[in-house]
């Protein structure tokens, strides 16, 4: 792979993908610095006519990101709730992230709780901020259950306890 920074023209661009030599069969990337770089913007698809491989466009989703959250930002200090068709539910953005897969990691590694013999355990610890002031308890749970995470799939058991428990009240 081959990369040369700032290239100032189109001219430039098609001369560098271009190259012969050892340089010849080499896949050649470009980088699109959106608002601020030597380089000309271009599409992919142009850049891949010029004979580019690779392109990345660094500043893309991290400046709309910013714009997002200063106007959501701006939104909340103006009382205003993002709606849920811009931010996605919990559901949504744990899909995004990735906590599907990180679920199935986390119950591969997984450590049973040693199982005490009777069929009611004490509910794991709670996995709350501690200003949150969530109270914790006792639940029913299967003795062979592992524990997972607040959030996870196998922290069932622990929510059901902490339902079981009433309103959480603040300290």
């Amino acid at each position: 792979l081959l990369f040369i920074d700032a290239l100032a023209s189109r001219e430039e661009m098609l001369a560098f993908t271009q190259l012969g030599g050892a340089a010849a069969g080499l896949p050649k990337m470009a980088n699109m610095l959106e608002g601020g770089g030597k380089t000309p913007v271009l599409p992919p698809d142009q850049l891949q006519g010029l004979g580019f491989k690779l392109v990345a466009y660094p500043l893309s989703l991290l400046g709309v990101s910013i714009r997002a959250m200063e106007r959501a930002l701006a939104g909340l200090k103006a009382g205003v709730v993002p709606d849920v068709r811009d931010s996605g539910t919990f559901v949504d953005i744990q899909m995004a992230v990735g906590f599907p897969e990180y679920y199935e990691e986390e119950a591969r590694y997984a450590i049973p709780l040693p199982s005490s013999g009777s069929s009611s355990t004490a509910a794991p610890p709670s996995t709350s901020k501690p200003d949150s002031g969530s109270s914790s308890s006792t639940g029913s749970s299967s003795s062979n259950t592992p524990y997972v995470s607040g959030f996870g799939p196998g922290a069932a058991p622990f929510a059901a306890a902490t339902a079981a428990a009433g309103p959480a009240t603040a300290a």
